[in-house]
């Protein structure tokens, strides 16, 4: 018998590469040092939620009437929603850079392309991608190459690649949703048909109402803002059937029996650290 395989949903993945020292240790034990794998959507799903965030963050560093990094993150917190504050106080605390002193801006500029370069990095030699694309996610293909000689044009190509309009006519997610898996879906609407709202089965009830909807349009419907609601749904999906889909969300505790897809939730890093 192989070695056990497992397949990390992003919120696993990325407090395997970001969490407390705490939380990483708990992962190192639950996975006993075997090989974990993920998938191009679960990087491009990181990217979006995270990587994306911080390079947003870095153009705003360039705004002429931003004077320090304090005015950047009192700028950020007022316009955009806490998940995506998040990920740059997380980042912030990790560097030693005065918040005041507009000097700074420039070097805050060189340690958010280091910190991108960095994890990057890490993405590559902490996890093996499965190799199998089968919604054929453009998106997360998309390479990220920063030049510290060139970070501004380097950080501008990826945000106008990574924004792209037309990339839900070149991946195949239609296929996947309308052809592929299309029993597996019709087995997750009529599974959330009758559930009650309870605080495990929300997550659930949400994100196949959104799939019902998907499915009662054109494919032209699809987007990848559309698919971003769906985003566990496509994960279940694709995990292959050998390996252990590894995750903290309640929706694939339904979603994975239907499939009989072998899952295993986690305890939250809040709850974790609390205990």
């Amino acid at each position: 018998m192989g070695s056990i395989k497992h397949f990390l949903d992003t919120s696993v993945m990325r407090f395997v590469l970001l969490g407390t020292q705490k939380y990483k240790d708990y992962f190192k034990t639950e996975f006993n040092n075997h090989r974990c794998y993920i998938s191009n959507f679960i990087q491009m799903e990181f990217r979006r939620s995270y990587i994306y965030n911080i390079i947003k963050f870095y153009t705003l560093l360039n705004f002429p009437d931003i004077s320090n990094i304090n005015d950047a993150i009192q700028f950020w917190s007022n316009h955009f929603q806490k998940s995506k504050l998040k990920a740059i106080l997380q980042f912030l605390s990790d560097h030693n850079i005065d918040f005041c002193q507009s000097p700074d801006k420039q070097k805050a500029k060189y340690s958010i392309c280091r910190y991108i370069k960095r994890i990057n990095i890490k993405l590559k030699h902490k996890f093996k991608n499965i190799g199998k694309d089968s919604c054929k996610c453009v998106r997360g293909k998309i390479p990220i190459s920063i030049s510290l000689k060139n970070m501004d044009n380097d950080i501008n190509d990826f945000i106008l690649a990574f924004d792209k309009k037309e990339y839900s006519s070149k991946c195949h997610i239609d296929n996947f949703i309308f052809n592929r898996y299309k029993v597996q879906i019709g087995k997750f609407i009529k599974k959330a048909e009758g559930l009650k709202k309870k605080d495990d089965t929300i997550g659930f009830i949400n994100l196949v109402k959104n799939l019902n909807d998907v499915t009662k349009k054109e494919t032209s419907y699809l987007s990848c803002k559309i698919c971003e609601r769906i985003g566990d749904v496509v994960i279940a999906l694709e995990t292959p059937r050998e390996m252990i889909l590894e995750h903290t969300d309640y929706s694939f505790n339904l979603l994975c029996p239907i499939i009989d897809q072998p899952h295993k939730q986690h305890i939250s890093e809040m709850k974790y650290i609390k205990k």
